[in-house]
């Protein structure tokens, strides 16, 4: 019949690389043997070349390590980067001095020349002009005045009806986006439907075009019935930035708990969040089961205010200032908004989803000039039927109250009966916002950290700690070691040894500094931690005396730090650190009530 049982590819890239590439054998014809007489060719094929190849799944990863000897691992992982194409508003459209033209037979051998000097040298020259002559094929290079090639992308068709964007070389993100959004705007519409763009982890910028062209990594996990597809359980993981992730949604349905369906999903969510400083809500029953991992619990709590609205005390103008829907003309401008009131962090894939939904209402406050003021939107859940204020921010209470007012008014009668308005219980002005549309209090959610820096060992039974160290990663080059000990009598049995793995391995390559308290702990560090400075850091106690400090310089005032001066205090900071951001310890630090910035008493302290 001629009909295809499977396939596997050993692709020869080099003398001494070569990589496994598709390998498959249909269901109807598995347990055969076919896929290992498969296998050995393409082994064979292969000879003593150093190969490699991805895994799809664990099991698989466990199949190729295990039993195939696959055993070199390396830390860094591929992203899936999936989705629609749309791009943002300011993904790079032009850039001064450089041309793009398509991939023929006048500068293909220039192409393969770049492409080996970003490959370590491997000649790929078979596979990209193969490419470039397939019809199916979008292709461009990016040229100089000078005719020198600063990149090049390619769009591909796949047997699976998604559209591929690789290979993308360029030298630098500004031509990268250049190439994949030029090269993707010439597609027919519905191949933009389902893009694939894939990049290393450790690619930040990648990441970026990935994220500029609308496509996103995955952040939801699944497990799933493969025999009926049904729906079993789910958690998601948002990257929010490089620093900071936030635990979603996750459940597992009644019927399949107890099963490890959970434990699997959260593994493959924290596995996905990485080192990042991890948030998420716990309702007061699961606050003790989190609080093993996630170690820092703020003392304010997030309000749920719900109800019917009846909005007749809000603000229902203000002079000099309109409201617009956002669209094209000013989502730009309030994603930078945006960025002034959450401490930098960009929220533009949020926002370009939310304002784009047909199902949500959206309004933005401006003054005379066209400077947006603040923003509200307001969008139908799927939990029992609610309407979400989600976000709201504006420069002062009286803009919120008519943003929402407004809002409110713009949404069904029917569907703003279940109003669910979220704030903090330290901000007063937006709680009084909540009373005035006639909400009641229907509950206070704490809010939990997991600093990716604190690993504890702990009896599982009773509850009791063990012992515990802290691994504090400064920067993407700096850490520090700060608390690390076992109580007594539990020490000899390793749990020192697993709980400094732990550290380590979270801390990476980073250069890893720490303070030792005696010479005999001293001795025992300087094994692994040889730089030693000559410098001390010397430990002064006693009771203050004042008398002998300034008092006072004229012109200099001192002020306690609050929230008008911690974003001066940090950008200070920052001067005296070499450029290290420590803006999470300071903004822990003056929230605490027991600290003090200023005006602090001298009477009977003692500093240590």
């Amino acid at each position: 019949l001629g009909r295809i049982l499977g396939a596997c590819s050993g692709v020869n890239i080099g003398p001494d690389l070569s990589f496994v590439g598709q390998y498959a054998v249909r269901a109807e014809y598995q347990g055969l043997g076919i896929g290992k007489a498969l296998w050995v060719k393409a082994m064979k094929n292969m000879g003593d070349r150093n190969a490699s190849l991805f895994a799809a799944t664990v099991k698989i990863f466990t199949i190729y390590r295990d039993v195939h000897h696959f055993s070199a691992v390396p830390k860094k992982r591929i992203i899936h980067m999936k989705g629609e194409f749309a791009p943002n508003i300011d993904i790079t459209d032009r850039i001064d001095g450089i041309s793009l033209m398509a991939i023929n037979e006048d500068n293909i051998r220039d192409v393969i020349e770049y492409d080996k000097q970003v490959c370590d040298g491997l000649d790929r020259s078979a596979m990209l002009s193969a490419l470039y002559k397939s019809p199916e094929n979008i292709n461009l290079v990016a040229v100089n005045e000078r005719n020198q090639v600063l990149g090049y992308c390619f769009v591909l068709d796949t047997s699976s009806g998604v559209t591929g964007i690789t290979p993308l070389y360029a030298d630098n993100q500004q031509i990268a986006e250049l190439l994949a959004n030029k090269c993707c705007q010439r597609l027919p519409t519905h191949k933009t439907k389902k893009m694939l763009y894939l990049c290393w982890d450790s690619n930040p910028n990648s990441i970026a075009v990935a994220e500029k062209l609308g496509l996103n990594p995955k952040c939801i996990f699944v497990a799933q019935d493969i025999d009926s597809g049904k729906l079993l359980g789910m958690t998601s993981g948002i990257n929010i930035s490089p620093e900071l992730a936030h635990v979603g949604q996750y459940g597992v349905k009644r019927d399949y708990q107890g099963l490890g369906i959970g434990s699997a999903l959260w593994e493959q969510m924290m596995a996905h969040m990485g080192d990042r400083n991890v948030s998420l809500y716990a309702s007061d029953l699961m606050v003790a089961k989190y609080k093993v991992h996630f170690s820092f619990v703020p003392e304010r709590r997030l309000v749920h205010f719900t109800g019917n609205v009846t909005n007749n005390n809000l603000v229902d103008s203000i002079d000099g200032i309109s409201l617009v829907p956002i669209d094209k003309s000013n989502i730009g401008d309030v994603i930078e908004y945006d960025k002034t009131v959450t401490n930098g962090v960009d929220r533009r894939l949020m926002f370009e989803a939310l304002y784009k939904t047909p199902e949500t209402v959206n309004l933005v406050a401006i003054n005379e000039k066209n400077k947006v003021l603040g923003y509200c939107v307001l969008f139908s859940t799927n939990l029992s039927n609610l309407v979400l204020v989600e976000p709201l921010y504006a420069d002062n209470q009286q803009i919120a109250e008519l943003l929402i007012s407004k809002c409110c008014q713009r949404f069904p009668e029917t569907k703003t009966h279940q109003l669910l308005y979220l704030c903090w219980d330290s901000n007063n002005k937006s709680m009084e916002i909540a009373l005035k549309l006639g909400l009641k209090r229907k509950c206070d959610q704490p809010i939990l950290f997991n600093p990716k820096c604190i690993f504890v060992a702990q009896d599982i039974d009773s509850g009791k700690l063990l012992g515990m160290t802290s691994g504090i990663n400064i920067s993407p080059e700096l850490a520090h070691v700060g608390q690390y000990g076992v109580k007594p009598e539990y020490q000899g049995l390793g749990i020192g040894s697993a709980l400094w793995d732990q550290m380590m391995a979270h801390m990476g390559d980073r250069n890893v500094s720490l303070y030792a308290a005696t010479p005999k702990i001293f001795a025992k560090y300087s094994i692994n931690f040889p730089f030693v400075p000559e410098r001390r850091l010397v430990h002064f106690r006693g009771y203050v005396n004042t008398s002998n400090l300034v008092d006072s310089i004229d012109g200099m005032s001192l002020v306690p730090i609050d929230d008008n001066n911690i974003g001066d205090v940090i950008k200070y900071d920052k001067t005296v650190t070499n450029g290290v951001d420590r803006r999470p310890m300071f903004e822990a630090l003056y929230k605490t009530r027991e600290t003090l910035t200023t005006g602090m008493p001298t009477k009977g302290m003692a500093l240590d």
